[in-house]
């Protein structure tokens, strides 16, 4: 199995160059040497470069000069010269017989992407290679310049987008360059899908923007996301503050058809002051989606929840949302919801830090919580590793509207610190089904309190029945559990028996 390598040189003659072989066979014919050049004529599809790679992963296609065409010169396989440095193309060889080898190129050269520049500023020169030569001052006349796989940099500035905001609608990076402050009415960005507006963008990236005191009117988000089935989304390294709307809003399904939203990954925002109205005052609300990760972010003072990821149960779709990870995430001082998993499979919720969770309004158990499980037909959900402090509940277990008569299978609850939650540290509201709740922290090596004023301890935060919370871990770092949830040792000042 041999990579041969190919240039193309003169537009009637394919030349093979061999090394030690004295046959080389293509498509079932062999062509014999003559001394050290191979020549048989080929066919090649005009206006591709071709490279032909034949059966061995030795090596790396060699890159065409972009000014030739028909035919090629292959090489053995060796380090390509440097002046070989555009337009990757892979030719497949469909026949060979006697003097003559026919090829079918495959794949054309690789598309060249492009940077455009974004400055409201002073332009000193020209070439929109730089914020200094930058060719435009509006983000949207880039972005609408821009093709696909392109990259927008938007310099240092403040800019406030036109009314309706700034349309994604292809695969596009959009990056700050320095302190970039957007405000004005929000959506700022939209994403969807021109050509099937139902189906969602995907490969779009934003990254490293300031949003500031942006003004909508719900349902919207700072950044929203419209149709189904959006993938690639990343949205990572930006500030969020003084906004009426979520965030960041994709409602998913809203008729509960297509495919889920897949790989989003938002990294390392920070959403703060979201004064919202009465329908959107999250954080973030992510909808319907799949195979997606929300790390890093830091969000606090919500006029509702934190972090809400949601599903929507549906005939029609593959599953709701599943396979979804939400970690190292800090929220604080949100008056509902500080994270919360609905309609859930295989979700991972882990080493996040909630504090003053579901402290406002009206308590609603199950939902006024640091983590809430909120809904039916949840499995295999995994919260471990978090903190979770002076919140209502700790962690709570419900469905809207309606009791919860079963528990959904495999979901545990282990490595968690519950301290300082006002009404319980973990709320199961299913009528049947035990919550599996062991080697969690309840603030008191004794253990945790049951819902009837007693347990083993009666010190440590509050927990329902049909929780099984043995054994329990004896400090926060859980280094030590007592057998069957009793501490190893006396309690300090109570003298051996």
């Amino acid at each position: 199995m041999k990579k041969w390598y190919a240039k193309l040189d003169n537009l009637n003659e394919l030349q093979i160059f061999m090394n030690n072989s004295r046959t080389l066979n293509f498509g079932g014919s062999t062509i014999k040497r003559r001394s050290t050049v191979w020549k048989h004529k080929a066919t090649v599809q005009y206006g591709y470069r071709p490279v032909m790679d034949t059966q061995d992963a030795k090596g790396d296609l060699m890159k065409n000069q972009s000014n030739h065409r028909r035919t090629s010169i292959l090489l053995n396989p060796i380090k390509p010269p440097l002046w070989l440095e555009r337009s990757l193309v892979t030719v497949v060889l469909v026949a060979g017989l006697l003097g003559s080898i026919a090829f079918t190129a495959v794949a054309a050269s690789a598309a060249t992407t492009t940077t455009l520049y974004v400055n409201s500023g002073t332009i000193t020169g020209s070439g929109d290679t730089s914020c200094s030569t930058a060719a435009y001052s509006r983000i949207q006349s880039a972005v609408t310049a821009a093709s696909s796989g392109d990259t927008v940099v938007v310099c240092a500035g403040s800019y406030i987008p036109p009314s309706g905001g700034i349309d994604l609608t292809q695969p596009i990076t959009v990056a700050a360059s320095g302190s970039v402050t957007l405000s004005g009415a929000g959506p700022i960005f939209t994403l969807y899908n021109t050509t099937s507006p139902s189906t969602g963008v995907t490969n779009v990236t934003i990254e490293g923007f300031d949003f500031k005191n942006v003004t909508g009117s719900g349902y919207n988000g700072v950044i929203t996301v419209g149709g189904y089935g959006a993938g690639d989304v990343t949205i990572q390294n930006n500030t969020f503050s003084n906004i009426t709307d979520e965030a960041i809003g994709y409602h998913g399904n809203p008729g509960l058809s297509g495919a889920l939203g897949t790989n989003w990954k938002i990294l390392n925002n920070t959403i703060t002051n979201v004064t919202g109205n009465s329908t959107a005052r999250d954080g973030m609300f992510l909808g319907d989606l799949s195979g997606s990760t929300i790390a890093g972010n830091s969000i606090s003072y919500t006029s509702w929840a934190g972090i809400i990821l949601n599903g929507e149960p549906s005939a029609t779709l593959p599953a709701p949302e599943h396979n979804n990870v939400v970690e190292n995430n800090t929220v604080s001082n949100v008056p509902e919801e500080g994270i919360q998993i609905a309609f859930g499979t295989k979700d991972i919720v882990s080493n996040n830090n909630v504090s003053n969770a579901g402290n406002g309004g009206t308590p609603v158990s199950g939902r006024n919580c640091a983590i809430c499980l909120y809904n039916a037909n949840q499995t295999e959900i995994s919260v471990t590793g978090n903190a979770l402090t002076d919140s209502y509940q700790g962690l709570g277990v419900g469905q809207v509207n309606s009791t919860l008569t079963s528990l959904g299978s495999g979901i545990t609850v282990t490595g968690n610190s519950f301290v300082g939650d006002t009404n319980a540290g973990v709320v199961n509201n299913a009528t049947s089904g035990t919550l599996q709740a062991m080697n969690n922290w309840w603030g008191s090596p004794l253990g945790p309190t049951t819902s009837a004023g007693s347990g083993p301890g009666r010190a440590g935060a509050l927990v329902s029945t049909n929780v099984n919370f043995t054994p329990w871990c004896r400090n926060a770092n859980c280094v030590a559990q007592g057998p069957q949830g009793r501490p190893q040792g006396p309690p300090a000042g109570r003298p051996r028996a």
